[in-house]
């Protein structure tokens, strides 16, 4: 097994081992709050919520936002673990979480071809 393969396995382990999965497979919820908006207008106070459900048996993740519940792309690292958002604009929405649970939500949003980027940045817990 190559060093490479083994940082995958062991990140993946870490992971698993702070979901704590059972022996029923049950999906896990990761709730997030951000408090705090950065955009081209500067940092305000901005209130959002979302939810993050992964199945661990699928592999599947879905987001609970502001839009209805959306299935989104999962990439688990050594030290955080992201979603991703595929937009029918072409744009791609982020949102990362590090083991701490602070969070960063990225938005790229296309408007009338003009972008409307912003960062939303708060906390993340297991439910």
């Amino acid at each position: 097994m190559t060093i490479k393969a083994k940082l995958t396995a062991f990140s993946l382990l870490v992971f698993l081992s702070c979901l704590t999965i059972s022996a029923h497979a049950e999906v896990h919820t990761w709730v997030c709050n951000f408090e705090k908006r950065v955009d081209e207008n500067g940092t305000t106070h901005d209130s959002m919520r979302m939810i993050f459900r992964i199945d661990p048996l699928s592999h599947k993740a879905f987001m609970e936002g502001n839009a209805g519940i959306t299935e989104v792309g999962l990439h688990i690292g050594g030290s955080a673990f992201s979603f991703t958002e595929k937009l029918a604009s072409g744009a791609i929405q982020t949102t990362t979480i590090t083991r701490d649970g602070i969070a960063v939500h990225s938005r790229h949003t296309i408007l009338i071809e003009k972008i409307l980027a912003a960062q939303h940045l708060g906390r993340c817990a297991p439910e």
